[in-house]
């Protein structure tokens, strides 16, 4: 018989939720997603839709709660996309994809602008 080491829930919460944030920490990162909602506008596009890697709800994570000050304190709506996804013959996953959206008509440099002002606060605050 094989003896199996009693597991911590716990604990398996907790590397769950950390999991979470190294995930959320790449994906929202202020930066990257400034950039890339300026190569869209750039392209035309109204909005951007940031796919995740992994089917996993990263909606009350430290970082998507840090974007999303960002993005309200530079114009920007978002909101969470329900989304599913097959892992299996017979078993769906479902969880929330972030989509950002901005007046199509907004000028350039107006995003610009926005992006460089908070971009710089976020840099001031991550670095004191």
């Amino acid at each position: 018989m094989t003896a199996f080491r009693s597991l911590d829930h716990m604990a398996i919460k907790s590397e769950t939720l950390e999991a979470r944030e190294r995930v959320a920490r790449e994906l929202f990162d202020i930066a990257t997603v400034a950039q890339r909602i300026t190569e869209c506008s750039a392209d035309g596009f109204g909005r951007l839709r940031i796919r995740q890697p992994k089917p996993v709800r990263l909606t009350n994570t430290r970082a998507a709660d840090r974007l999303a000050k960002w993005l309200i304190q530079s114009g920007f709506q978002y909101r969470w996309h329900e989304t599913t996804k097959r892992m299996g013959p017979d078993e769906l996953v479902s969880y929330a994809e972030l989509i950002i959206e901005w007046e199509e008509g907004q000028a350039r440099d107006v995003i610009f602008e926005a992006l460089r002002d908070v971009a710089a606060e976020v840099s001031r605050s991550e670095s004191s």
